[in-house]
């Protein structure tokens, strides 16, 4: 009988197998995939544990069209992930179809405190554990090879390497006889060895990771709480290693629940002292994966050791060159290929478009990394060019979009931005990189450094149109209230002043007018001191737009003929346009359609002749209410739908609930009852994906009087109160059929450029 296979980790001996007596069993099942890189084993046995286990066994047993095993096949992935026990299962599976044995060694590739095999080294023990005497091993690598393969040739052996640095240290063994095969495991990719399959491990899921607590910290104990093993089983990240050494502190006191180690896992700054079991931790073998990169003699590997310690500096969840180029200040060029390099290393995970994130423990390892190594200044340095990165191009992005949404003032650190192709691209990449943008604002604005805060608090301004055309409302509201903290904290009534107004804005997108009221007025308080005369105008038309949602029509008329005499007074067409809506619909709900209309269609010859779509559109819903004012629903659905046309070729998602409420309260009038049940029903949708709790109410009032009952229920606020501020206006606005700005309420999505162009045409186009 074979014997076991040895699956000691310290040893750099060769453990020899003997030859089996059993006969070749036949040819298996051909392997899925293909001969080199990266082969998908789901077709085999899925992504479990046996099922990557499968997958080896299948490769090692033969390939399409032959009896032989695949020549080489690599187990690869980050420090701790379960190489070596899979390799050391997967040759026991197949043991019966080596009958010339097995061979197994060390190669210390990742060991640390111990220098690497050489190949000869190498060469020379695989050749004793053939039984070549010492003295009779070439010491020649070449010869070594060649006599190597000579007595290999005829033969079915499987040689075990474990814990390779790379191809190149195993590279003399490649090009074994026929029916002998290499099974290898290591930290670096072996994408570009010559025919090779490749198994890249992954993280375990959590069904995996919680069986596998349960086996080594008991049953019972994780039966017992599920819902914490779960946890746990996520603050470790699926990673095997982790799981071992957290299984390892519970076992050291069984009377500590789970509980409790997961809060000091949660603890970002004990995370890794607590994964730790005598010379066994996460944190030494993923440093020894580092200090192989920052040792080396090529430059792309000091720089991917650079960039994994400048990522520490970073709370994204996950990163792009273009990134790593600002937080080492270097060419994009050099970036992407320090990317790459960390992504061989298995010290990254590669994702879709160029992108690429940390594992959880290896982005807390990088975060301890940037504190040791780089100092407060350096790191501060590199968040504010990140900073500058994503301003930036925010910035060049919705002026591609629509280059009549202008940002306050803010001169960001340069840096060359993402390049962008076209309102298309601008849109792809503001919805791809919008959790990380939010990330790097709020985790500046949570700097002591105050440089660092105010520039991640205009960065937030910066993100608030691109917020409002996605219909990100909520996340406009907590955006700016942490800037209005950092304006509060600063004593920079400018920054308080904007994230009033942003606050304020991002609560009336919602419907949540009484709210948006307090911070709109404190925004017109703060500019009676500060402030230029733009930002007046400014604050006076956003405030305008609210007090026409409740109904407060004459104090609305007030501020936007305010707003119209600045706006003209400093050349402001933007806001000119803005205000003529804001008098519009004041005097709309005053009950006087002609001065109204007059106001609307200026509006929209004015929107035209600049192009700015936003506005055309905007005012082309407030003609259409003026027509159901006046008891002409027709009109009315022909003005929306033109406006829903514009928008949608804008790509303005913030004004879509609006428009469909309305086009199905109009449709509904006109006894049109089909239209009108499905514009309220993607009413419904829409605004429920923007947080529209103002139009999601309007919409089930208006199928109610449709005699439907949505089975979704009453929506709720933000705050997790009911929309009942909505539903009664909604419901005032259905029983006066003629009243138009009742169910108008969310004119705030117009507010358009009133708080966004700069005092100059010139810069705000720019």
């Amino acid at each position: 009988m074979p014997a076991n296979l040895c699956d000691g980790r310290t040893s750099a001996s060769c453990a020899r197998i003997p030859p089996s007596r059993r006969r070749r069993p036949p040819r298996r099942s051909p392997l899925t995939g293909s001969s080199s890189g990266r082969v998908s084993f789901r077709a085999i046995g899925g992504s479990s544990w046996d099922g990557r286990r499968r997958w080896c066994g299948c490769a090692l047993c033969s390939r399409p069209g032959t009896d032989d095993p695949q020549a080489v096949v690599a187990v690869t992935g980050t420090a701790g992930a379960g190489k070596s026990t899979l390799a050391v299962h997967a040759a026991h599976a197949v043991s019966d179809h080596y009958p010339d044995g097995q061979l197994y060694l060390n190669l210390l590739g990742a060991t640390p405190g111990v220098g690497r095999l050489n190949p000869l080294d190498l060469l020379g023990r695989l050749l004793r554990g053939l039984g070549v005497r010492s003295e009779s091993v070439p010491s020649d690598q070449d010869e070594a090879a060649a006599m190597l393969r000579d007595r290999l040739a005829g033969r079915r052996t499987l040689i075990v390497l474990d814990d390779a640095s790379g191809p190149e240290q195993v590279r003399p063994l490649l090009g074994l006889p026929a029916g002998n095969a290499l099974l290898v495991t290591s930290r670096e990719s072996f994408a570009a060895a010559d025919d090779c399959v490749q198994l890249v491990l992954g993280r375990m899921s959590r069904s995996e990771a919680v069986t596998m607590l349960a086996k080594l910290a008991g049953a019972e104990r994780v039966a017992a709480d599920p819902s914490a093993a779960a946890e746990l089983a996520d603050l470790c990240g699926g990673l095997p290693l982790a799981l071992r050494l957290a299984a390892a502190r519970l076992m050291e006191n069984r009377h500590t629940p789970l509980t409790e180690l997961n809060a000091r896992l949660r603890d970002e700054r004990r995370a890794l002292h607590e994964l730790e079991s005598g010379d066994l931790a996460v944190r030494a073998s993923l440093q020894l994966s580092h200090d192989v990169l920052a040792g080396s003699g090529h430059e792309p590997d000091r720089t991917a050791a650079a960039a994994l310690c400048h990522l520490g500096v970073l709370r994204t969840p996950d990163a792009t060159p273009e990134v790593v180029a600002a937080l080492l200040d270097a060419p994009q060029d050099a970036a992407e290929r320090a990317v790459a390099r960390l992504v061989r290393a298995n010290l990254a995970e590669p994702g879709e478009q160029g992108r690429f994130r940390l594992h959880d423990l290896v982005r807390l390892f990088a975060m301890e990394l940037a504190e040791r190594r780089l100092s407060e200044r350096d790191r501060d340095d590199a968040l504010d060019r990140v900073i500058g990165l994503y301003g930036t191009t925010v910035r060049l992005a919705m002026k591609l979009i629509d280059p009549h949404r202008v940002h306050p003032l803010h001169e960001f650190a340069a840096c060359e931005p993402f390049a962008l192709t076209g309102g298309a691209d601008a849109f792809a990449w503001l919805e791809r990189e919008r959790p990380n943008i939010l990330a790097v604002a709020a985790q500046a604005m949570g700097s002591p450094n105050s440089s660092l805060a105010r520039s991640g608090a205009y960065l937030a301004f910066s993100c608030h149109w691109p917020l409002v055309y996605t219909g990100h409302h909520p996340e406009t509201v907590t955006l700016n209230r942490q800037a209005l903290e950092v304006g509060e904290r600063l004593g920079d009534p400018d920054i308080s002043a904007l994230a009033n107004s942003y606050i304020a804005l991002g609560l009336g997108y919602m419907g949540r007018y009484a709210e948006a009221l307090a911070y709109h007025r404190a925004e017109v308080d703060l500019l009676r001191t500060c402030g230029d005369a733009f930002a007046r105008m400014r604050a006076l038309g956003n405030l305008g737009v609210t007090l026409n949602a409740l109904m407060m029509h004459k104090e609305a008329l007030s501020s936007a003929r305010e707003q119209l005499r600045i706006a003209r007074e400093i050349g402001s067409a933007v806001g000119e346009r803005h205000a003529l809506g804001c008098a519009g619909e004041a005097h709309l709900g005053l009950g006087d359609t002609a001065s109204a209309m007059a106001a609307y269609v200026e509006m929209v010859s004015l929107a035209k002749e600049a192009g700015d779509a936003m506005q055309h559109s905007d005012a082309l819903m407030c003609m259409a209410e003026v027509y159901m004012a006046q008891d002409d629903p027709r009109s009315g659905v022909m003005l929306f739908e033109e406006a829903l046309v514009l928008m949608r070729e804008s790509r303005f998602r913030g004004l879509e609930a609006r428009c469909l409420g309305n086009l199905g309260r109009a449709e509904r009038l006109t006894g049109r009852l089909d239209r009108a049940r499905a514009y309220l029903q993607e009413t419904i949708v829409v605004a429920q994906e923007c947080g529209a709790d103002y139009w999601v109410d309007f919409a089930r009032e208006e199928l109610a009087l449709l005699g439907e009952s949505p089975e979704d229920g009453p929506s709720r606020t933000v705050d997790g109160s009911g929309g009942a501020e909505g539903s009664a206006r909604v419901q005032n606005a259905a029983r006066a059929e003629g009243s138009a700005r009742a169910q108008n309420a969310a004119r705030a999505e117009g507010s358009a450029g009133a708080e966004g162009e700069e005092e100059v045409d010139a810069v705000a186009h720019g």
